[in-house]
C-alpha cells in the first residue's frame, strides 16, 4: 500500500494515491479469496459495491495509519486495515449463496430455501453483524454444562413414562395458538437496530408470559414492554448496543422491572397507542437507564407506576444431551416462550422457508451469536421469532433444526408475581 508519509503537504494528492493503491490491493485480495474459495462468485454489481465500500473504508481510515511514527507501524497498520476491511465489507448475502442453498434444497441436501433481495447488494458483512449480539464466554459455557447436568437429574423425575416414550419435537405446538387470547401479544415482531438482540427477545418473552400468566388481562395494542429500557438498564452496566448473554435480560427485568414501550423508534406504533418508553432512535448514542418515561410520548402515567416487576428464576440448558429437548418442550407447553442462543452464518440472512440449518461451505462465513425467541416446535424443528421485522423469513419467524441451537436454551422460569405483592399495572386503554 502506498504511503504518503507522516507529514502531508497536499491531502488531495494523498487521497488519490490511497484510492489507486486500495483498488490494486482489492483486486489482489479478491483474486486470492476466489482461489481459496473463501468468497463465492459475485455479480458485477455486487463486486462493484464491495470494491466501493472497501475503498471508502481504506481512504477514510488512512489518516489514522499514515500518522503512525515509524514505517514499521505504518506497514502493520496498512496490513491490518486492508485485510480486516476486505472481510468486513464483503456482501452479506451474495446471489450465488442463495442459488447454492436452493440447489442443495432441490437435491435433498438442504431442508430450507433462501431468497435473494436486491437490497443485499449494498449490505456489508459488518452491517449484517450489527443485527446480532448474543455473547457467551467459555467460563459461562462450562458453568452451563455443569448446571444442565444437575438440572436434568432433578427435572427428569417429573416426566411420566408416556411422555418419555415419544420423541421430543415430534408433534406440532405453537404458543400463539395454544393461548389464543394472547395472540395480539405473542405475535409481536420487533426491528433490531444494533447488537442487543438479547433485549428484544427478553421483551417478547416477558410480555407474552405476562399475558399467559394473567389469563389474557395483559393484552391489547398497548401491551408492548420496553426493549430499550431492558437494554439501557442492563445489570452488567455495559453500553446499550453491546451484546449480552441469554440470562442478562431476565436478570435485568427481575431487578429493575420493565415499563411499557412500543417497538417503533419513531415513537409509538400506530394512532392511539401510548407507551412509556418506546424504542430509542437508532442513531442515539450514550443511552442511559431512564428515570422517567420518554418526554415526547406524553404518557400520562409516571415510570414508577408503569413498571412490571417480573421475578424470573432463569435456567440455562446446554444443548448437548438427549433429555434436554424434553425439558425445553415442557417449558414451552406449560410456561410460554423461551430464549434460544445460536451461531449465525451468512446464509441465515437469506432464510425464506423450511427448517434452517447452516450450509457447510468454506465461504459461508460465521457471523456471530444471536438470541431469538422460541415460540413452539414441530417434527424436527423449533419455531422461533427473529427481531429483524416481519419482512424477513416467514413474517419474522423461522423453523430451525434443534442441532443448530448450538449455544443453548434459556428458560426464564414462571413469573412469580409483582414485587411487594402489588398487582401488575395493566396497559392503559387505547387512546383514540
Amino acid at each position: 500500500m502506498a504511503s504518503c508519509g507522516s507529514k502531508i503537504s497536499d491531502p488531495s494528492r494523498c487521497t488519490k494515491a490511497v484510492e489507486q493503491s486500495s483498488k490494486k490491493v482489492f483486486l489482489q485480495l479478491h483474486f486470492q479469496a476466489r482461489m481459496d474459495e473463501t468468497v463465492p462468485p459475485l455479480t458485477t454489481k455486487e463486486a462493484k459495491n464491495f470494491e466501493d465500500r472497501f475503498q471508502e473504508l481504506v481512504v477514510g481510515d488512512s489518516k489514522r495509519v499514515i500518522t503512525k511514527s515509524t514505517k514499521s507501524e505504518q506497514y502493520s497498520g496498512w496490513k491490518n486495515l486492508v485485510q480486516n476491511g476486505y472481510m468486513a465489507m464483503r456482501p452479506v448475502v451474495p446471489e450465488s449463496l442463495t442459488k447454492e442453498v436452493n440447489k442443495l434444497n432441490q437435491s435433498g441436501a438442504a431442508s430450507w430455501t433462501a431468497a435473494y433481495d436486491s437490497s443485499f447488494v449494498k449490505v456489508s458483512v459488518a452491517k449484517g453483524k450489527s443485527k446480532l449480539g448474543f455473547i457467551m464466554s467459555k467460563e459461562e459455557e462450562e458453568q452451563m454444562k455443569n448446571h444442565t447436568l444437575s438440572m436434568v437429574q432433578e427435572d427428569m423425575k417429573q416426566f411420566t413414562e408416556e411422555e418419555l416414550s415419544k420423541a421430543a419435537f415430534s408433534e406440532e405446538f405453537d404458543v400463539r395458538e395454544n393461548w389464543p387470547e394472547c395472540k395480539p401479544v405473542t405475535t409481536h415482531v420487533r426491528y433490531q437496530t444494533c447488537n442487543n438482540c438479547w433485549s428484544h427477545s427478553t421483551a417478547l418473552i416477558t410480555e407474552s408470559r405476562l399475558c399467559i400468566q394473567t389469563h389474557g388481562k395483559f393484552n391489547g395494542p398497548q401491551a408492548w414492554l420496553s426493549q430499550s429500557f431492558i437494554a439501557a438498564c442492563r445489570t452488567d452496566g455495559h453500553d446499550y448496543c453491546l451484546g449480552g448473554s441469554g440470562l442478562l435480560g431476565f436478570r435485568t427485568v427481575s431487578r429493575w422491572g420493565v415499563p411499557t414501550g412500543g417497538p417503533d423508534y419513531r415513537g409509538n406504533m400506530q394512532a392511539g397507542v401510548q407507551t412509556c418508553y418506546p424504542q430509542v432512535q437508532p442513531h442515539d448514542t450514550q443511552v442511559r437507564c431512564p428515570g422517567a418515561c420518554s418526554p415526547y410520548t406524553r404518557y400520562p402515567r409516571p415510570l414508577s407506576q408503569d413498571l412490571f416487576y417480573v421475578q424470573y428464576e432463569p435456567r440455562p440448558l446446554h444443548p448437548v444431551g438427549s433429555q434436554v429437548p424434553y425439558m425445553v418442550q415442557k417449558a414451552l407447553m406449560t410456561e410460554g416462550p423461551i430464549l434460544l442462543g445460536m451461531r449465525i452464518y451468512q446464509d441465515f440472512y437469506a432464510y425464506q422457508s423450511g427448517i434452517y440449518k447452516p450450509v457447510r461451505k468454506s465461504w459461508n462465513l460465521y457471523m456471530g451469536g444471536h438470541a431469538v425467541t422460541g415460540m413452539g416446535f414441530g417434527p424436527g424443528y423449533i419455531l422461533a421469532i427473529n427481531s429483524w421485522s416481519e419482512s424477513w423469513g416467514i413474517r419474522g419467524a423461522f423453523h430451525v433444526a434443534p442441532d443448530a441451537i448450538d449455544f443453548g436454551y434459556f428458560l426464564p422460569g414462571r413469573p412469580l408475581g409483582a414485587m411487594g405483592g402489588n398487582p401488575y399495572p395493566m396497559p392503559l386503554p387505547n387512546w383514540r
